[in-house]
């Protein structure tokens, strides 16, 4: 199951996509501003962020539930698989893409998010 298909489709329409036992990813806001190197105004823009906290849990089984037709038993089901399969790609190699939001770090126990460039996650 292309679980981060569902993620990247969730996450251009909502502000935040929660992932049960891993975080949240959600869209932080880049105010407006003025770019005297190129003497144009830059618009604002959304940058993906990643929160260790799961703020919000059902909407990536809802969409799951509703995409492919099946209980949310076995859309949590899928979540989990997913989830241990990022634990295990941290623990192996402290790192886990999420391509095409970003890639997942962790150091020191915490973990981190860096974003892809060429993103376009606007509402």
């Amino acid at each position: 199951m292309d679980m981060l298909s569902y993620l990247t489709v969730l996450i251009k329409t909502r502000k935040e996509v929660g992932i049960p036992g891993l975080g949240t990813i959600y869209k932080k806001k880049s105010p407006g501003r003025y770019d005297a190197t190129s003497h144009s105004f830059l618009p604002p823009s959304f940058v993906l962020d990643f929160n260790p906290e799961v703020q919000e849990q059902n909407s990536l089984i809802d969409h799951i539930c509703k995409i492919r037709n099946i209980s949310p038993d076995s859309a949590s089901y899928f979540v989990e698989q997913f989830v241990e399969d990022i634990k295990k790609q941290l623990d192996e190699h402290q790192q886990a893409s999420l391509a095409p939001l970003g890639t997942l770090y962790q150091s020191l126990g915490t973990l981190s998010f860096k974003p892809l460039n060429d993103q376009n996650f606007g509402f």
